[in-house]
């Protein structure tokens, strides 16, 4: 695998993670689904139930946030690295194959 190839495979990973993070908040149901509205301690229950998911959620929305930002520095990581390879290449004459071996 060329180095422009791993770029664009780190890129779309980003996308991918940032679009999760996002869908994940679509995925909380609402404290109906889990009861909450009924009464005493089942209704309790339903209610903590659905604390627990919602905040469940958003500690997942939150590392997959975390892991497409990462993934978006690694890429940067991995464009600057591909830039000194074309430059070297160029520099001695040589020619880039995608900034770097496989």
């Amino acid at each position: 695998m060329e180095l422009d190839d791993l770029e664009k495979r780190l890129d779309t990973a980003a996308t991918r993670l940032a679009r999760a993070a996002t869908a994940l908040a679509q995925l909380d149901p609402g404290p109906r689904a889990f009861g909450a509205d009924g009464p005493g301690r089942l209704g309790d229950l339903g209610r903590a139930m659905s604390a627990q998911f919602t905040a469940a959620l958003d500690a997942r929305d939150r590392q997959a946030g975390a892991a497409g930002t990462e993934v978006t520095r690694l890429g940067d990581g991995m464009r600057h690295a591909a830039a000194g390879y074309r430059d070297t290449d160029a520099n001695r004459g040589g020619t880039s194959h995608g900034g770097g071996g496989s």
